[in-house]
């Protein structure tokens, strides 16, 4: 049961220039940064490390993006910044990748 194409062609649109696919197809969490410059993700904390001029991001609303690839990314005021994974607690099992948080 099929039908022909009213016009002929493709059916989608190009992406628009400087789009990039991992900062849409994403899972987005909101977080703030703590005073000791850490972004507690689940069981995760992520050290913000001093980039863009500035030495501490404390107390900034950043956006975290899970990826669909085991990776994650934190985004403060638009600008992309690099973070370490924080150590662990005592009990507190190592994982390798991230879960999804709300």
């Amino acid at each position: 049961m099929g039908f022909p194409a009213a016009q002929p062609g493709l059916a989608y649109r190009q992406p628009p220039e400087g789009f990039i696919p991992d900062e849409v197809f994403c899972f987005k969490y909101y977080r703030t940064v703590g005073l000791d410059n850490v972004v507690r993700f689940g069981e995760h904390r992520l050290q913000i490390m001093p980039t863009n001029g500035r030495l501490s991001y404390a107390r900034a609303r950043g956006e975290i993006h899970e990826r669909l690839v085991p990776t994650s990314g934190l985004a403060v005021s638009g600008y992309q910044v690099s973070t370490v994974r924080g150590s662990r607690t005592q009990g507190e099992e190592y994982s390798p990748g991230y879960t999804r948080y709300g």
